[in-house]
């Protein structure tokens, strides 16, 4: 990898190199968390589903991906995040 340097310009929306940036991005954020620990997530476009057993396993795997994801300068719409947890036992959640 190579060093860091500063980035003066942003993209402007709609330019053609935005998503293959993003999924730079979000793909090192990902990798990061699951070398860190075992974090169950399901990746598709800009959709991250992190999968648990209830609501609180859920945010606590989704919060190291927040952190990194902020890191590279992605960030977390909490207005639009949603938990669905998908348990067989009736106490979940």
């Amino acid at each position: 990898m190579s060093d860091m340097f500063p980035i003066r310009n942003g993209l402007k929306q709609g330019d053609a190199l935005l998503p293959l940036l993003f999924n730079f991005a979000l793909d090192y954020a990902i990798r990061r968390v699951q070398v860190n620990g075992t974090h169950q997530l399901l990746v598709y476009a800009d959709g991250v589903n992190t999968l648990g057993g209830s609501v609180r396993i859920v945010k606590e795997n989704a919060e190291p991906l927040i952190v990194v994801s902020k890191e590279n300068g992605l960030e977390v719409n909490v207005n639009t995040t949603k938990y669905m947890v998908m348990s067989r036992d009736q106490n979940a959640g």
